[in-house]
C-alpha cells in the first residue's frame, strides 16, 4: 500500500486533470483526511455534494479498487501515527538521562534516513531546481521555528547568486505578498503546528496563480493543497521539539545539486561578497 505522502503526491499531481465533480472530493479529502476513517461512501458523498459513483471513480483515479480500500488507507495511516506517538512518549519516559547523547544521535539518523530516501523527494528535486533557476526572484517564509530554516536556506541561496528575499510574518507579510508575481517562486517551510498565517499567505499566492514549494512534515499539513512542488520531511522527536536533521540534509542536498549547475556564476558571486565582507570587517 502507497504511503500517506506518496497519496498525497497522487492526488496532487492527477488534481487539475480531475473532472469537476471529482476536483470536488480531492479537495475535500485534503482539508478533511482526519475524518476519512469515520465517513461512510454515502456520508462523504453527501458531504461533499457528489454521487457515490464519483468518489469510487476518485478512489480508482489514485489507485484504489474500492472506496474500502481508500478509507483503510486513511485509517491505517491514522493508527500509524498514534502508535509512534506512544511509542515516542513512552521512549521519552523510560530514557535514561545518561543516554540522551545516543538516543539523539539516534533520532536525527533516523530523522535524515526517512527524508532522503523518500522516493518522492528524489523525484520533486529537479522540477524544485527548474522552478529555481527560471525563477526571477525567489522569496523564502517559514514561521516560528520554521522562519529560521528559511533564513538560512535564503541565505545559501544567495551565495549560489541567486536573487533571493525574505518573506518575515511581521506588519508588512501581506504587503509583501502582493508583489510577487507569476515569474517568481515562493518557498515556504509550514511545519506542525502549522502557522496561521504562512497557510493563509500561501492560499492567497495560489488563487494568485504564484508557483510554491513546500517543505513540511509527514503529517496531512494544511498548506499541501497550495503546492506544485512537495518536500517531506521526518520530523517527529523524543521530546517536545521536533528534529529539523531531515530537513537540514534536505537542504544541504538541494543547494549542492544547484551549485553544480551554477558553479560559475556561484563562484563570481561568492568571490565579490568575500571581498565586501572582509573589507567591511564583518569577521574577525
Amino acid at each position: 500500500m502507497e504511503s500517506m505522502p506518496s497519496i498525497l503526491n497522487i492526488i496532487q499531481q492527477k488534481q487539475e486533470n480531475f473532472p469537476a465533480a471529482q476536483k470536488m472530493v480531492a479537495a475535500y479529502v485534503i482539508k478533511n483526511y482526519d475524518s476519512i476513517p469515520f465517513l461512510s461512501i454515502t456520508t462523504l458523498a453527501q458531504n461533499i455534494h457528489v454521487s457515490e459513483k464519483t468518489v469510487i471513480k476518485f478512489c480508482n483515479s489514485i489507485g484504489f479498487e474500492k472506496f474500502a480500500d481508500f478509507k483503510r488507507a486513511f485509517a491505517e495511516y491514522a493508527q500509524s501515527r498514534l502508535v509512534i506517538t506512544n511509542k515516542l512518549t513512552q521512549a521519552e519516559q523510560e530514557a535514561n538521562p545518561h543516554d540522551i547523547f545516543d538516543m539523539t544521535v539516534k533520532q536525527d539518523t533516523d530523522s535524515i534516513l526517512a527524508t532522503m530516501n523518500l522516493e518522492g523527494n528524489r523525484t520533486q528535486l529537479p522540477k524544485l531546481i527548474q522552478m529555481l533557476t527560471a525563477a526571477r526572484h525567489i522569496y523564502v517564509t517559514g514561521g516560528r521555528a520554521s522562519g529560521i530554516i528559511a533564513q538560512m536556506f535564503a541565505n545559501m541561496l544567495r551565495y549560489l547568486s541567486l536573487k533571493v528575499h525574505e518573506l518575515p510574518l511581521d506588519g508588512n507579510y501581506y504587503d509583501r505578498l502582493t508583489m510577487i508575481e507569476a515569474e517568481d517562486v515562493v518557498i515556504a517551510f509550514c511545519f506542525s503546528r502549522y502557522t496561521a498565517q504562512v497557510v493563509d499567505g500561501l492560499q492567497y499566492l495560489n488563487k494568485n496563480k504564484i508557483p510554491i514549494a513546500l517543505f513540511t512534515d509527514m503529517e496531512l499539513s494544511p498548506a499541501f493543497p497550495y503546492a506544485e512542488v512537495v518536500f517531506y520531511c521526518e520530523a517527529a522527536a523524543n521530546g517536545y521539539f521536533p528534529t529539523y536533521a531531515g530537513c537540514m540534509s534536505l537542504i544541504y542536498a538541494i543547494c549542492s545539486e544547484l551549485s553544480m549547475g551554477r558553479s560559475h556564476e556561484a563562484a563570481s558571486h561568492t568571490r565579490q561578497l568575500e571581498q565586501l565582507l572582509m573589507d567591511k570587517a564583518v569577521f574577525k
